[in-house]
């Protein structure tokens, strides 16, 4: 699974706390070739430099890293920017040193295209909420893998209320954080946007200590009435189910998003983390997580009947 480190490649925020805004990674298959940092040049150089001297030829080291050969050719000319994931198994494959091995994986980190929110998640949590909408509102399609608990787009208002509970918030400020996420829900009645979500099951029995049994209850409920949806495509990953990744890391997967004042539509994930918000627009590492989430989706059940099961099999 593409790993992204953007430890000291944070950028910050302004004053207010709102996010810088996104600068698109650029697209490989424009007519004006991309002219590669300082960083990805030394790191494409290296890479081809080992596979020659590995005496691998292309088409055998984008099996053994899994990329489409077009899309090595582009690597190895610094055209794009490899994830830190591409680079290890790309290390690996051609026998590299542990010396070798680490001085392609730092070169990688500080030509990896992610850009760090910091203190996102610990701002004012209704602009928090309206900054999502706004994200939502730009995509006509989202793909969502979450882990834990059931996202903000399918919750009920007793699930939001006992999520907004981590933030120890006035309890003015949480209900009108709870507000924003219901209003948010808007967009996925829109037929003309799609959304898939892929879920754990544990994602669909996790409540807080002390909570009632009814939230759980009625929100299960609501997201099989949502998977009947023609737009709305809910998986759930069972406990004993093998995949080809390992479930571990939730992400969102926003498709031709267009921003006020970008110019152009981009591809990007999301991952949150206690600290900060990451957005990654690197046009390979968005192809991993595509490629990460096709696989899982494999090992999903779809529909109400999966959402269902899984609620029998807590009851």
């Amino acid at each position: 699974m593409t790993q992204c480190v953007c430890s000291g490649y944070e950028q910050k925020v302004d004053k207010d706390q709102r996010p810088q805004q996104v600068k698109p990674a650029k697209d490989p298959h424009d007519s004006a070739p991309a002219v590669p940092s300082p960083q990805t040049g030394e790191l494409a150089a290296e890479l081809r430099r080992i596979r020659l001297a590995a005496g691998l030829s292309k088409v055998q080291i984008a099996q053994e890293v899994g990329l489409p050969e077009p899309d090595l050719s582009r690597l190895e000319t610094g055209q794009v920017t490899p994830s830190i994931g591409e680079v290890a198994r790309w290390s690996y494959a051609v026998g590299a040193s542990d010396r070798v091995r680490q001085q392609l994986l730092s070169l990688a980190a500080a030509a990896s295209e992610v850009i760090a929110l910091p203190n996102w998640l610990h701002a004012d949590v209704v602009a928090l909420q309206d900054e999502a909408s706004r994200l939502e509102a730009s995509s006509p399609s989202q793909r969502t893998c979450l882990v834990g608990l059931i996202p903000g787009l399918l919750q009920t208002r007793g699930y939001a209320e006992m999520v907004m509970e981590f933030n120890a918030l006035p309890k003015a400020d949480q209900d009108a954080a709870v507000e924003a996420r219901i209003r948010r829900q808007a967009v996925i009645h829109d037929p003309a946007r799609k959304f898939e979500f892929i879920l754990s099951e544990s994602a669909l029995k996790w409540t807080r200590p002390g909570s009632s049994r009814t939230v759980l209850r009625n929100q299960v409920r609501h997201l099989a009435e949502l998977a009947e949806l023609p737009n709305i495509s809910i998986g759930v990953i069972r406990a004993n189910a093998q995949t080809k990744v390992p479930l571990v890391q939730s992400y969102y997967i926003f498709e031709d998003v267009n921003f006020e004042g970008l110019g152009n539509k981009i591809d990007l994930v999301l991952l949150e983390t206690p600290s900060a918000v990451i957005v990654i627009t690197d046009l390979m590492a968005v192809r991993s997580y595509r490629r990460d989430l096709s696989w899982l989706r494999e090992a999903a059940d779809f529909g109400a009947d999966a959402v269902n099961l899984a609620r029998r099999r807590r009851d």
